[in-house]
Order: structure tokens, then C-alpha cells, then sequence
């Protein structure tokens, strides 16, 4: 399975868990995103909203997330070398 945020196959845990994590707000939770992605972003941005105290989703949450992340948190799905 692919990460919905950048590509890479998503690992499998030490439990077996080979689904991923839930990427919203930046995806819908149908989609499914690495462990790296979720740490690195996801939760960053959930935090985020909920300092702001904004319940956010779709286009909102993308236009957040696009100026809220660093501008190479997505790699295109080459590495993510700082884990």
C-alpha cells in the first residue's frame, strides 16, 4: 500500500499493521499515509487546528496545510532521509 501524502510504501509495523494511518485532515480518512507522514505532518497540522480552535476540512485544511508545512515535506516520493 502507498502513502497518500508522498508515494512510498507504507512499512508494516512490529504488530502487523500494514494499513497505515489516517492522513485527515489533509486527506480523506478513506486514504491512508505512512508513519513518517503522519508524525511529520498530519498530527502537526491536527494540532495546529485545535490551537486555533478551527474545525477544518477539504479545500480549508489543504490551503493550511500548504502554507503550514515546510516546502519539502513533500518529496515527491523519493526518501524521507531525516527519520
Amino acid at each position: 500500500m502507498k502513502c497518500s501524502l508522498c508515494s512510498l510504501d507504507i512499512e508494516v509495523t512490529k504488530s502487523g499493521w500494514d494499513k497505515g494511518n489516517n492522513p485527515q485532515p489533509i486527506r480523506e480518512p478513506s486514504a491512508r499515509c505512512c508513519d513518517w507522514c503522519d508524525k511529520n505532518l498530519v498530527i502537526p497540522l491536527r494540532i495546529r487546528m485545535i490551537q486555533n480552535r478551527n474545525q477544518l476540512s477539504g479545500k480549508a485544511a489543504d490551503f493550511i496545510a500548504a502554507r503550514a508545512l515546510p516546502s519539502n515535506a513533500f518529496d515527491g516520493g523519493k526518501s524521507h532521509d531525516n527519520k
